[in-house]
């Protein structure tokens, strides 16, 4: 199993506890470091890497999952093509991520800020400009997949 943009290993760790051999994958050394001393198991591997082009060969994994990362990323029809093509035929691609209705007030805030002070920020907040709407259409065009479930969860705690 796959784990993009793996973060701070908490999917990594339910998998592998649950019996998956994982390698978890994310750009920030940070992150990873975190997972290696809290999330560490036999059955994990934590890689440096860039989810956007990926070292495997194609269909080398079983599944491909990635949690609270693709709603952020510029090139999100890049990393879900990825994720396609290194899973088998047959595999699961899978994804969650928050669904702000109407905007998230304190990261609007923080990200329209720093739009003023930096163009690299200004892209990603224009870049990222109202793609809720047609988030799904978009993965299913970009990443070859040739089919797509979505289902919505609540927090029931």
């Amino acid at each position: 199993m796959l784990d993009v943009a793996c973060g701070t290993g908490v999917l990594s760790k339910v998998l592998a506890e649950a019996g998956a051999s994982v390698i978890g994958v994310d750009a920030s050394a940070g992150y990873l470091a975190g997972a290696r001393s809290h999330r560490g198991h036999p059955n994990i591997t934590y890689e440096d890497g860039d989810i956007r082009r990926m070292r495997f060969t194609d269909n080398s994994f079983d599944g491909a999952v990635s949690t609270l990362a693709l709603d952020v990323l510029p090139e999100i029809e890049q990393v879900v093509s990825e994720m396609n093509r290194v899973t088998r035929p047959g595999g699961v691609v899978a994804s969650a991520v928050h669904q702000f209705l109407g905007g998230m007030t304190a990261f609007d805030l923080v990200i329209n800020t720093a739009a003023v002070f930096d163009a690299s920020i200004r892209e990603v907040r224009d870049a990222r400009a109202g793609r809720h709407a047609g988030f799904n259409g978009c993965l299913i065009c970009a990443s070859g997949m040739s089919s797509m479930a979505e289902r919505e969860t609540q927090n029931l705690g």
